[in-house]
């Protein structure tokens, strides 16, 4: 009788045990490429990891009296841990796999944070005492922590074929634009303009064209020159600023080769 009465006596202290067992959770849901993805929990430990899939995964433990809440959608998704008003000693224990190119963002308070392998497009992790460690690649990142540690590793994304595409473009652009759009100090562009005017001046002069210095620096700027000047001046004029500017420029040109017609080119 007595050995019964203490079985049931354990029996019974045993069962809150039971009860308080945890929660397991395994959530997947499918997302849109550049989707973004949402993660808070207070207390415990979050796993991140990227893999080869279009889906986001989120498995892990929750301590007794905690809930997952989510919220999910083609281009979102959001995963909240909801804790209980009384004290509980518990945390999450979670593991998030993501896709490539989303954009991540998580939030903890004491929990831990540690994200490795993932290749997204904007990561955004923010704790305030737990500890934080951060590998592999993403566009924009932003790692946030009151007191706790902060390890990075991160890289920006590897760049795709359309990338390289642009990238080359540019490049192309940028050599083809060099002789115009390549810096000079401001002095420096005031005398070249200021003596590219006078030997427009000066030359056509001794052609019996003449012009004052200010419709001559106008020529070289590209403004308008004053209503004195005809019409016959002014082509003689800014046809002479186009070959001299041409035979400035030319020898800046790649492929260029002098030759005795250069010049014969230049003036018909």
């Amino acid at each position: 009788m007595t050995r019964t009465l203490i079985s049931c006596c354990v029996a019974l202290l045993l069962s809150p045990a039971v009860a308080l067992a945890d929660t397991r959770i395994d959530e997947r849901h499918t997302l849109a490429a550049g989707g973004r993805i949402e993660l808070s929990n207070v207390a415990g430990k979050v796993t991140v990891r990227g893999w080869d899939r279009n889906d986001v995964q989120l498995t892990g433990t929750l301590s007794d009296g905690l809930q997952l809440r989510q919220e999910k959608s083609a281009n979102r998704v959001r995963w909240e841990i909801e804790y209980p008003r009384r004290s509980n000693n518990g945390g999450a224990t979670l593991v998030l796999n993501v896709p490539r190119s989303v954009e991540l963002l998580l939030s903890t308070v004491s929990a831990s944070q540690d994200i490795s392998g993932i290749d997204v497009r904007r990561l955004q992790a923010d704790t305030v005492s737990g500890s934080l460690s951060a590998a592999g690649r993403s566009g924009d990142s932003k790692l946030n922590t009151v007191s706790g540690s902060v390890s990075a590793r991160l890289q920006t994304p590897k760049l795709d074929s359309d990338d390289l595409r642009v990238l080359a473009e540019i490049d192309q652009m940028r050599e083809d634009l060099r002789i115009r759009v390549r810096a000079r100090p401001h002095w420096t562009g005031q005398l070249r303009r200021q003596l590219t005017a006078a030997a427009i001046q000066g030359s056509n002069t001794i052609e019996k064209i003449t012009v004052g210095m200010s419709d001559a620096r106008a020529a070289v700027e590209g403004q308008p020159m004053s209503v004195d000047v005809t019409d016959d001046t002014q082509k003689a004029i800014l046809g002479y600023r186009d070959a001299l500017t041409y035979v400035q420029q030319a020898p800046h040109i790649a492929d260029f080769e002098y030759h005795r017609s250069l010049l014969s080119r230049c003036i018909s």
